[in-house]
């Protein structure tokens, strides 16, 4: 399988990702590789929605729903259709007691995760 991080490309935001990832869509079927892309959380719904495709978060927080403003919670990113996270980028890392929280968090909520 691999991994397709979007990051915060302007190619791969709004509608620009749909287009992208039509055609990785297209390109998986054909090969048979399960291409998974990691979105912004803005862009999941979106792409869930129009391409039905496997879809990860870059980040989450080990949060609850509740008053958390700024803050990505793992409910919120499952409802919107993301399968999976990534936890510890080297773009955005988090100390090993955070990793331990989210990684609880995400089994919680059935996120599957690479850290």
């Amino acid at each position: 399988m691999i991994f397709l991080s979007l990051k915060t490309y302007k190619e791969a935001t709004g509608d620009a990702v749909i287009k992208l990832l039509s055609s990785v869509k297209q390109v998986s079927q054909e090969s048979g590789i399960p291409i998974i892309p990691v979105a912004q959380p803005t862009d999941i719904y979106r792409i869930k929605k129009e391409l039905d495709v496997e879809v990860w978060a870059q980040h989450m927080d080990p949060i609850d729903p509740g008053k958390n403003m700024g803050w990505l919670s793992p409910y919120s990113l499952k409802e919107a259709g993301a399968t999976g996270v990534i936890i510890n980028h080297s773009e955005h890392k988090t100390n090993d007691e955070e990793v331990k929280k989210i990684l609880d968090k995400a089994r919680e909520y059935q996120l599957k995760n690479v850290v």
